[in-house]
């Protein structure tokens, strides 16, 4: 699984999937449907953008994966 993207959104919708956690989160939502036993890293979305630039900016990247991602993993009950 991908990393949970979280930060400052750039638009005011909250279609993503992390923004959407967040909202379900807040709103009491998993208290009905109950937590997920999944564990997942966390990245900061400003993160994301630099890593694309720089690989964007680099020709050693082209053609490599990249994993922008925090060394600890998190609960949805840890957030």
């Amino acid at each position: 699984n991908p990393s949970f993207v979280i930060g400052p959104p750039v638009l005011k919708r909250a279609t993503g999937v992390s923004v959407g956690t967040f909202v379900s989160m807040l709103k009491g939502e998993l208290k009905k449907k109950g937590v997920r036993s999944s564990c997942f890293g966390a990245v900061d979305v400003r993160d994301v953008a630099e890593a694309h630039i720089r690989a964007f900016e680099s020709k050693e990247a082209i053609g490599k994966r990249f994993l922008v991602s925090s060394e600890q993993s998190y609960s949805q009950l840890d957030f």
